[in-house]
């Protein structure tokens, strides 16, 4: 991911989507242009598998959320948040720890999506600007640029043969 793009791009993108909740988006005044701006905050969802400790954020695994929803996810949980803003998401008849469980699953589908999603994107804007989708871009294309970044060893073995 480090190759594709630094991880403060990646958190803007973050920041430029709409909640992952509900689709809502925060209105916020710019202290550097003084004019208001739709921005979200970028909510790192906290995996150990992920490289999440104790002060530690894992790179490159987020949603987006509004500063209450935020608020609300630190204050009260995953679970909270999500029965919260999210319509169909009932724990009422759960226990506490099952709630917990489906809340996880939940917010690391979604980091795994905007992850992929940003990656993808992005990737495909850098090989063939003015392209946003991964089809577009030529196969050779792709395997000279993870070649270029000293990517290869990632690559299924059927596709590592030298260029």
């Amino acid at each position: 991911l480090r190759a594709i793009g630094p991880e403060r791009e990646y958190e803007d993108w973050i920041r430029s989507q709409p909640s992952a909740l509900d689709g809502a988006m925060d209105t916020v005044l710019s202290e550097l242009d003084q004019c208001y701006k739709q921005r979200n905050q970028c909510c790192h969802v906290r995996r150990v598998s992920r490289g999440a400790g104790t002060g530690e954020k894992p790179p490159y695994f987020a949603v987006p959320m509004t500063l209450t929803q935020h608020r609300l996810q630190h204050d009260k949980g995953e679970a909270a948040v999500i029965e919260k803003y999210r319509h169909g998401f009932e724990f009422a008849n759960a226990a506490n720890d099952a709630a917990a469980v489906i809340a996880k699953d939940w917010f690391t589908k979604r980091a795994d999506r905007y992850q992929k999603e940003w990656a993808t994107m992005t990737l495909a804007e850098k090989l063939l600007p003015g392209f946003s989708s991964r089809s577009e871009v030529p196969a050779q294309a792709l395997l000279d640029w993870f070649a270029d970044n000293g990517l290869s060893n990632y690559l299924p073995s059927e596709l590592r043969e030298p260029r």
